[in-house]
């Protein structure tokens, strides 16, 4: 996913997350959820976490350039929203009601703590 024309963190963030959703909505993200439940040998299933880590990897710059609090966290409740997205998506919600809802949901998330 190439962010790296994209200026700001925030239009990387959400960018990241509306690819992110349109690749699913694609069914782009299936292979690689039968990939992390099948039995694959130690090796390739350590392949796949590098993987996984270096596309998530603009996504976590983005949370600490927007200096999120609890970034560790922040991040994981996210990927569960960006999780539930794709589910949403795989039940037939349509792309845009569920990019809108993420990309709100992530905006709330990003807020300075009072």
């Amino acid at each position: 996913m190439g962010l790296a024309g994209v200026n700001g963190p925030e239009r990387r963030l959400e960018t990241y997350v509306r690819e992110t959703l349109r690749l699913a909505a694609a069914g782009a993200h299936r292979p690689a959820a039968a990939l992390g439940s099948a039995q694959l040998p130690k090796e390739c299933l350590t392949r796949l976490g590098d993987l996984h880590r270096e596309q998530a990897a603009p996504f976590l710059a983005a949370l600490e350039e927007l200096e999120v609090p609890n970034q560790q966290l922040t991040a994981r409740l996210l990927a569960g929203v960006i999780d539930a997205a794709r589910g949403a998506l795989d039940a037939g919600v349509a792309l845009d009601l569920v990019t809108e809802r993420t990309l709100a949901l992530g905006r709330f998330a990003a807020l300075p703590q009072p």
